[in-house]
């Protein structure tokens, strides 16, 4: 290689390896402009979620709902559409935050016998079962409770008539 094209490649690493000290050694990372990119939450009625699982699923999504508790399990429901079937299912990263949303929930828990049902809004994910004609149901995987209310007494429970 020629003498001449060796000091200037020399000389370009010896710069940008100083640039890069300069840059990293002594302020840490370089800072980013960019804001972070704020992920979008799409506010969905239940009923629409329910019908058109395809179209949420996956999507990070605020619903309205009610929560049907029972000594085995738990569903999503709303009288709007009578569809009881979405699974909710808390999406925690511990035992002490996942046990936080369950003591939320049952703040507000109105019993009828070993039902519970408590009105809520939540944030998160809808999963679809592997097969279409799979037997579990579809999951809503809660990240966020962001309201609870108490159902008066006086509301029918579902397949319940006044």
């Amino acid at each position: 290689m020629n003498s001449k094209y060796t000091f200037w490649l020399s000389v370009l690493l010896l710069v940008g390896q100083s640039a890069i000290t300069d840059v990293v050694g002594r302020t840490g990372p370089p800072k980013m402009s960019l804001s972070p990119k704020q992920v979008e939450i799409i506010t969905v009625p239940y009923c629409d979620l329910a019908k058109d699982q395809a179209k949420y699923a996956g999507q990070l999504v605020r619903v309205r709902a009610i929560v049907l508790s029972w000594l085995d399990g738990a569903s999503l429901y709303d009288s709007g559409c009578g569809k009881v079937g979405i699974e909710p299912v808390f999406d925690c990263k511990d035992d002490e935050e996942c046990s936080a949303m369950r003591k939320t929930l049952q703040k507000e828990m109105d019993y009828n016998g070993d039902v519970g049902r408590v009105d809520v809004v939540l944030i998160g994910r809808l999963v679809l079962p592997p097969t279409p004609t799979a037997k579990p149901r579809s999951k809503f995987m809660i990240k966020e409770i962001e309201q609870t209310k108490q159902i008066p007494r006086d509301i029918p429970w579902p397949g319940e008539r006044l």
